[in-house]
């Protein structure tokens, strides 16, 4: 009975992961309440009727649960994929940006610093920061143009974040 249901298991596989892929996006986009809801709603109103259709209506055995599962999780997947296209893209990333310039969170890999191979960890670290320190003098200095928020966020790798914890620390009296 369970070797009949390994290739629908191996279908449903595919497609929990194209949807999970999805949801991790839209909530990195921070629209996490819409791809929970999306999930949620894909649970409640599609896999968990069809569940119930299939086993006490239909009579069917675990490949009808397998396949009610499979069907839940192809709408969701195909509902994420929709709000993904449609997302506003320049507007989302602005908003993460304000986001990561008010935390002093910068997790970004694509900064013109971090080209360096990965094969040699403990020298590119050193050499990337001394690229970021000089790339940021070169925004500083007004050679380069770069977008303001580009500016911003290169004075966050320079180590500004640091002088702010330590003025926001002295502002706030200690016990």
């Amino acid at each position: 009975m369970i070797e009949e249901n390994i290739p629908l298991i191996a279908f449903g596989n595919i497609v929990m992961t194209g949807g999970n892929t999805c949801w991790a996006i839209i909530g990195a986009q921070g629209r996490y309440r819409v791809a929970t809801f999306i999930f949620f709603l894909s649970s409640w109103v599609v896999t968990i009727p069809l569940a119930a259709i299939s086993v006490y209506a239909l009579f069917l055995d675990l490949k009808g649960l397998t396949a009610t599962v499979i069907i839940g999780f192809l709408c969701a997947c195909t509902t994420l994929g929709y709000v993904l296209l449609l997302s506003d893209w320049p507007r989302l990333s602005e908003k993460v940006r304000a986001i990561n310039l008010e935390t002093g969170e910068v997790d970004s890999s694509d900064d013109e610093s971090s080209s360096v191979s990965s094969a040699s960890s403990s020298s590119s670290s050193s050499s990337s920061s001394s690229s970021s320190s000089s790339s940021s003098s070169l925004t500083s200095s007004g050679s380069t143009s770069k977008p303001s928020s580009l500016v911003r966020s290169s004075s966050l790798l320079r180590g500004d974040w640091a002088l702010r914890l330590l003025r926001s620390t002295k502002e706030t009296p200690s016990k």
